[in-house]
């Protein structure tokens, strides 16, 4: 959607840097759940009518706590049929990279290519014009401390515009 439509996060949730394009708006928000979240509800508001794309992470220790460690947001537009996801400092023993894409198209629908190293979570297919494709990978195990994400997905063909997030999730 574009601009300004989305709105606050839902109740109890943190945002992250919001990306917003010339056609499209990218929000993300974070959360440590509680004991009353399995099978709550939480609305996200637009302003007007919007094609979108809602996933859900949910992410817990063995042991000890789950956080958000470092996060980094980026608006790819190249319109290349590859883009890599932003990199984010990893500082912590055990964390986990997760990434979010989407894209927005008029014309094609498609399944995105999960980057080497990454496991699939979750996925969206739109349909018609102006139609939005979205999934959700993770590094599938801790990570080394130093650098996390610069992972590559390939597109069945360019877009204009394509909002990346890398999160580091720490489980300690």
């Amino acid at each position: 959607n574009t601009a300004g439509t989305i709105g606050a996060p839902p109740a109890g949730w943190t945002a992250l840097p919001s990306l917003t394009g010339s056609s499209l708006s990218a929000r993300a928000w974070t959360r440590t759940a509680t004991a009353t979240d399995p099978g709550a509800t939480f609305t996200v508001n637009t302003a007007a009518l919007a094609k979108s794309d809602l996933s859900i992470a949910a992410y817990r220790a063995s042991a000890g706590s789950v956080a958000v460690l470092a996060s980094a947001g980026n608006l790819n537009t190249t319109g290349n049929t590859t883009v890599t996801s932003p990199s984010v400092p990893v500082t912590t023993t055990g964390s986990w990279v997760l990434t979010y894409w989407a894209r927005k198209s008029s014309s094609t629908t498609s399944i995105w290519a999960v980057p080497a190293g990454q496991v699939l979570r979750t996925q969206s297919v739109g349909s018609g014009g102006g139609n939005i494709s979205a999934m959700l990978t993770d590094s599938n195990a801790a990570v080394p401390v130093g650098t996390g994400g610069g992972v590559t997905t390939t597109l069945t063909e360019g877009s204009a515009q394509v909002p990346i997030y890398s999160v580091v999730v720490g489980l300690s």
